[in-house]
């Protein structure tokens, strides 16, 4: 069997359990020592081995005085090694559901040893250092609910302001987190619109505190001004033990979530004092105040094997069972609720074979592809050492593709039989990118997958990149089958009504442009002629996608929506093109519509060339935007599609789009929004019914192959 695994070397041992997290826009995140390696598909050239990953590795745990103030040490009995001794090493990585950062990408949560949580965004190109940065440390958070101050106070030299200062750093650390799970909306649920658009629940964070408290915090991006940054508040607080009991909650993990009533709810499970606890967590309206939550302690489940010895992982294998992992052993746990009897809970036992080691993580998968690929390892490095096959692997984190086609194993290798000297700049580990089936879609039409929605729903880019990495199928069959799988993903098509509506009128004109058949259909044919460079092919197949964005974009028209500015200039260009189109002109002479659009530099006006360019008399030219058809004068108000480089307008960098977006207006900061837009006060912001934010919000992946956004 052709071994197709690829073995990417990165450059630090891990230091914790648990240290690789893949993300649903299809990112991998290392954690090792001081370290981060982020691994980001490349779609246009292979790496040096082989692979079509890009790597980047960047220090996490250097923070400023004013990110994280500087502590005196505190009494023994509230000690903390990690955040006065250790290097403050990585422990923990976790990426948020997609949407939530800049060009829909996911936030990196970094947990380090000290005991801050860090959240990370990519600002430009995934490759490039400067790209990633720090963006908010959410202990800070933490302190401002609490109500401690930053300063040390006067008096602090007494006994009894000491024993306050520990008790308020105590609960400052954070010992563990994890994301609200992304509720795709392919299920179908009247409360949940497009993945493009940042939603309450992919925007709260849930950290468990060594003073014994879970809070659930709430994001808040920058709106339309990115120097502000980030913010955070508490929105709910309960404590991890049932009844007072002390200690704090580990391993915490989130269940998707559901509507019950006139509210939306889920299930937070995590283990305490070795016992499995789960809450149910609600909020009403918009979920912004602390008055919209409301938490509810399911019964404690502490019998069978899992009694008072759980240590992590927790994985939750779909909605209804949970992965955890007692002493010797791994459980399936049923999950209750509120109308279930005490005590009527589902578990089933699988004995690791006396393996008393602590488990370093868990995918669903029908056959492990990850052991012969660490076997060649092995082997690999036993002759290069001359070891005579004397080697030992330690396995640090495993985790599987959005997709579940591929996982991905970190490990190191050691001799078995002698002491190994290392130091550390040659310090390194492996990870084994490892196919579960040359087919993507074996894994997302299995039956097993489907019932548990263990996967993600496919978007083009990720049956592209799995092409890349297994380029044996026809091109043909390719795509057919590409377009068999989408569409059994897609949501019901629903005509427009007569109702306005932006949020479901924009759902509408997503489903039509990325699940019909026919356009799908060229939207894969497109992708496989960009496999074997047949750019004739991608000129036919761009015209049937685009007659498709015509036809939506003249149903909207039709519906007499209220336009501004953005709104217009889109409307001319489509009815410019549609001349164009209709005559079978190659200039502008034959155009009945007025073309509007103008050079910002030269003042010429710009005819309609290209729907991926525009260029004037003055040779002046300017990517397009290939939804909206305008063109482009600032480059820094675009994104690009990472696999065909299509340019697009950026919402969160027009002004005219930046404000009364589909997030609710108290989402925008409050009362700084003002101060915020005071200086943009000239620009009219576009109505939330315009013809460009419905088209940018319908189209939250490239239109023309669908492939994700990037810089």
């Amino acid at each position: 069997m052709f071994d197709m695994t690829h073995r990417i070397v990165l450059p630090f041992w891990p230091t914790a359990l648990d240290c690789v997290d893949w993300s649903g826009n299809n990112q991998l995140a290392v954690a090792g020592g001081e370290n981060v390696a982020v691994l980001s598909p490349s779609f246009r050239e292979a790496a040096s081995d082989g692979s079509h990953w890009t790597s980047i590795v960047f220090e996490a745990n250097a923070f400023t005085a004013n990110e994280l103030p500087r502590q005196a040490p505190l009494s023994f009995p509230s000690f903390s090694l990690g955040e006065e001794i250790s290097t403050w090493q990585v422990q923990r990585v976790k990426w948020s559901s997609p949407g939530i950062a800049r060009y829909g990408g996911c936030l990196l949560a970094v947990l380090t040893s000290n005991h801050a949580l860090s959240l990370w965004e990519c600002e430009g190109k995934p490759d490039l250092l400067r790209s990633w940065k720090r963006k908010i440390v959410l202990n800070d958070s933490l302190r401002k609910h609490y109500g401690y101050s930053r300063a040390i106070p006067e008096d602090s030299d007494s006994e009894a302001s000491a024993r306050q200062r520990c008790a308020q750093q105590v609960s400052l650390r954070i010992k563990s987190f994890c994301w609200s799970p992304h509720q795709d909306q392919s299920q179908g649920d009247s409360h949940i619109v497009l993945s493009s658009v940042a939603h309450t629940e992919t925007h709260l964070l849930a950290v468990s505190t060594e003073g014994g408290d879970i809070c659930i915090l709430r994001l808040t991006p920058p709106v339309g001004q990115p120097e502000e940054g980030w913010s955070s508040k508490v929105v709910c607080t309960f404590e991890a033990g049932p009844d007072g009991a002390a200690g704090e909650g580990e391993e915490l993990t989130w269940r998707g979530w559901n509507s019950h009533e006139s509210c939306r709810q889920s299930t937070l499970s995590y283990i305490h004092n070795g016992n499995l606890h789960h809450v149910v967590i609600r909020y009403t309206d918009a979920g912004e105040n602390a008055s919209d939550f409301k938490v509810q302690r399911l019964t404690a489940q502490g019998f069978g094997t899992s009694t008072g010895s759980l240590r992590g992982p927790l994985r939750y294998l779909g909605n209804h069972m949970l992965l955890t992992s007692p002493f010797d052993c791994m459980t399936i746990t049923s999950i209750p609720t509120l109308d279930q009897p005490p005590g009527v809970v589902q578990e089933s036992r699988y004995d690791l074979g006396e393996r008393w080691d602590p488990v370093s993580g868990a995918v669903p998968s029908q056959t492990p592809p990850w052991k012969q690929a660490i076997a060649e390892s092995k082997a690999t490095f036993s002759a290069e050492h001359n070891l005579d096959g004397h080697v030992q692997e330690r396995t640090w984190g495993i985790a599987a593709s959005p997709s579940g086609d591929c996982i991905a194993t970190c490990i190191t290798l050691h001799p078995s039989d002698a002491v190994a000297n290392i130091v550390p700049h040659v310090q390194k580990c492996l990870l084994l990118l490892s196919p579960c089936d040359s087919n993507i879609f074996y894994a997302l039409q299995n039956p097993t997958a489907q019932e548990g929605k263990l996967f993600c729903p496919p978007v083009a880019e990720d049956l592209y990149f799995n092409r890349l990495q297994h380029p044996g199928n026809q091109p043909k069959q390719w795509a057919d089958s590409c377009v068999s799988l989408i569409r059994s993903f897609a949501p019901i098509s629903k005509d427009f009504s007569d109702g306005k509506d932006p949020v479901l009128l924009a759902e509408s004109v997503r489903t039509k442009l990325y699940f019909e058949t026919n356009i799908a259909k060229a939207r894969f044919e497109v992708l496989a002629a960009m496999f074997k460079k047949d750019r004739r092919s991608i000129s036919e197949k761009h015209h049937v996608i685009l007659q498709g964005l015509m036809g939506q974009v003249s149903a909207l028209a039709s519906l007499d929506l209220h336009q501004g500015a953005l709104g217009t200039r889109m409307a001319q260009c489509y009815a410019v093109l549609s001349d164009k189109l209709h005559a079978g002109e190659t200039d502008e002479a034959a155009s009945s519509a007025s073309n509007q659009e103008v050079c910002t530099i030269c003042g010429q006006e710009i005819p309609m060339e290209s729907i991926k360019w525009g260029r004037c008399s003055g040779g002046h030219q300017f990517p397009r935007c290939a939804v909206t058809m305008l063109p482009i004068g600032d480059p820094k108000s675009s994104k690009s599609c990472r696999i065909c480089a299509t340019r697009y307008l950026d919402t969160t960098q027009v002004p005219e789009l930046q404000q009364d977006t589909y997030q609710s207006d108290s989402q925008a900061r409050g009362g700084d929004s003002a101060e915020a837009t005071s200086d943009k006060s000239s620009v009219a912001s576009e109505p939330r019914s315009s013809l460009v934010r419905i088209m940018l919000a319908a189209c939250d992946t490239c239109v023309l192959c669908g492939g994700r956004f990037g810089a």
